[in-house]
């Protein structure tokens, strides 16, 4: 597996836990969120119940930025996405519509979003827990290994009948 990426995360960051198992790195937002306080120390995000999902089961590009926006939690040099006091942001409403969500001891477990008046119209939308941990889910060396021994032999043969049919004389 290659380990470079064009402007994004290598395979080998998002593949290690489904080819071994286990925990994983920490995702860019967690590392935005711990940077402003917002998640504590030893917490990583999960979507909630009331996150809006794509296909794949992970949280929507453009409303993971609302939400770190409505939060506060754009920490970029050069480049602040925050949601700010200016009328075009109010009008957006992400600062009101999003907010870090405390326990009775005043511990944050999460961001929640306000769908309308009372208490009855919120939704969490990601949760902050212990250190999720994955087990395995993809067969990868053996993967590559049935399909070595499957075209190996094959490809061998080709290799060296053209080698023998382009050789010097």
């Amino acid at each position: 597996m290659k380990n470079e990426a064009d402007k994004s995360v290598p395979a080998t960051r998002w593949m290690e836990p489904e080819i071994y198992g286990g925990t994983r790195q920490n995702k860019r937002s967690e590392a935005m969120l711990k940077a402003r306080g917002i998640l504590p120390e030893g917490k990583y995000i999960v979507p909630g119940q009331g996150a809006e999902l794509d296909q794949y089961g992970n949280i929507k590009r453009g409303y993971l930025t609302k939400m770190l926006s409505g939060v506060g939690a754009y920490t970029q040099q050069g480049y602040n996405a925050n949601a700010t006091s200016s009328t075009r942001s109010q009008r957006r409403g992400n600062a009101k519509r999003f907010f870090v969500m405390h326990d009775a001891r005043r511990n944050p477990i999460g961001i929640a979003e306000r769908t309308g008046r009372g208490a009855d119209n919120l939704r969490i939308v990601l949760a902050f827990v212990s250190r999720p941990s994955y087990r395995k889910a993809f067969d990868f060396y053996g993967i590559a290994d049935r399909v070595a021994n499957e075209r190996l032999p094959l490809n061998y043969t080709k290799a060296i009948a053209q080698a023998v049919r382009t050789r010097r004389r």
